[in-house]
């Protein structure tokens, strides 16, 4: 008889001890981890993340869940181009952690700024400000030669 009651109370108290279980993992696997980067939910941060906010931020692509939560790398609570810098500049390892609270260096350069002072004894006495901009070089054209037919032939 003690034996019974013993049997039954063990058996109560792992069946309690079982749903208490299950019901912590479901608790667990239910609530989504978040990656913070990782834009495209595929459990990495790479590349891929930094093209998804470039063409969700162009309009190309619908923003998935949670997608402030993911791409906002810098706490600015919008997820734009400098959020995916920021991303591939972590992919680079030249970020070594997410999220990032102090401003990351822009890489573009300005154009710089030339002051050019006026003559003494001039009309105009306010300093000219000249902004150049940065110059490329033209591309050369191949030079062309012309075949027995009349057609032209390219050499580089």
């Amino acid at each position: 008889m003690i034996f019974n009651k013993a049997k039954k109370v063990i058996a109560a108290a792992l069946a309690v001890t079982m749903i208490a279980s299950v019901s912590t993992i479901f608790a667990v696997n239910a609530e989504e981890k978040i990656l913070l980067g990782d834009v495209n939910g595929d459990g990495k941060i790479n590349v891929m993340d930094v093209t998804a906010i470039q063409k969700i931020t162009a309009g190309l692509k619908d923003a998935p869940d949670n997608y402030i939560e993911k791409g906002d790398v810098n706490l600015d609570e919008v997820v734009n181009i400098k959020d995916a810098t920021i991303i591939s500049k972590y992919v680079a390892k030249l970020v070594s952690e997410l999220p990032v609270t102090t401003p990351v260096e822009d890489d573009t350069t300005a154009p710089e700024e030339t002051t050019i002072a006026t003559e003494p004894g001039s009309e105009e006495t306010q300093p000219v400000t000249q902004v150049t901009e940065p110059t490329t070089a033209a591309p050369t054209q191949p030079e062309t030669d012309e075949d027995g037919y009349g057609h032209k032939i390219y050499q580089p």
